[in-house]
């Protein structure tokens, strides 16, 4: 059995002084995961325009309510993942499911690595996918997801990937460690005057 397995993984990490860290997708899922044919309102949907203009983004899926067209996963700023479905954050239904899943994992391990966690922001959300979605909830995501697996395992770590300088940001949204792109790209530059600087700045 898939826990069992890796309870005794974690496990024999804790005993070596180490803790185990799992990779979430939070703003996507593959093609055939079963919230797709079973759930379909969960995920951005699209038109037979939208797929006729835009073969590259779109697909076509058999799901229980018979054939529906949905959006691939992406960002605002390129093409869609084409092995992949967009989920629709602003959905209800799925952030329930979205936090319920989080709050599962903070029972089996000790924290998440969230793939492009700023996907999940409302107004990025919303200009991602403008006229594709209903009006954007009131509250963010992130904190009410923070906080439901943080009841369940106080000490659950959560790591974003998050780019676009919306670093301190998730941090606020409650993330406790984030990407630093910033010093990445200044690393890669090669100049170390600006690298001693990033790092000498105020903790703010």
């Amino acid at each position: 059995h898939a826990d069992a397995a890796l309870a005794r993984l974690r496990g024999k990490m804790h005993a070596r002084g180490l803790r185990l860290m799992l990779d979430l997708v939070p703003n996507h899922t593959a093609r055939d995961h079963p919230w797709v044919s079973a759930h379909p309102d969960r995920f951005v949907q699209g038109t037979a325009s939208d797929i006729s203009r835009e073969p590259q983004n779109y697909f076509r899926a058999k799901t229980d309510d018979g054939m529906k067209i949905f959006a691939c996963g992406r960002d605002p700023y390129f093409d869609g993942w084409q092995d992949t479905a967009q989920i629709d954050i602003f959905s209800a239904d799925m952030r329930k499911a979205m936090i319920e899943l989080i709050e599962s994992l903070a029972g089996r391990c000790d924290g998440i690595r969230c793939d492009m966690a700023m996907l999940l922001v409302n107004r990025i959300f919303k200009t991602t996918w403008k006229n594709k979605v209903v009006e954007e909830p009131a509250a963010e995501f992130w904190p009410e997801a923070v906080a439901a697996a943080k009841k369940r395992n106080p000490k659950f770590i959560f790591m974003a990937e998050v780019y676009w300088d919306m670093e301190w940001e998730l941090q606020k949204l409650g993330f406790d460690f984030t990407y630093d792109k910033k010093l990445c790209d200044l690393l890669h530059a090669g100049n170390p005057a600006p690298v001693r600087g990033h790092l000498r700045a105020a903790p703010e």
